[in-house]
């Protein structure tokens, strides 16, 4: 089955007919999307604005871009190990 691509805008308007009362059942039947889908797109577009939606994309696309994920530091520089770098207290062997 191919798959579609929907834009911002309607993903934001299918939303906004959610909000007007319209049954899910026939909503979901109308654009030929799944109950899961549906509710997946309400939890994470629901309040947002199409602006709004476009920028948490952006953000989103920028920050897991090409592999320049930054690796996460647990605690405080202080907390660290200086020898290892161990972000991790208490499990440096150096010690």
């Amino acid at each position: 089955m191919k798959r579609k691509r929907f834009s911002v805008e309607q993903i934001v308007a299918i939303g906004k007919q959610a909000e007007m009362w319209m049954p899910v059942a026939e909503l979901i039947r109308r654009v030929g999307i799944s109950e899961q889908t549906f509710y997946r797109w309400k939890k994470q577009f629901t309040g947002l604005e199409i602006d709004q939606v476009r920028q948490l994309k952006q953000l989103r696309r920028s920050a897991f871009s090409a592999g320049t994920r930054a690796a996460p530091v647990y605690g405080p520089p202080a907390a660290r190990c200086a020898p290892c770098s161990s972000p991790w207290p208490g499990t440096c062997s150096s010690r």
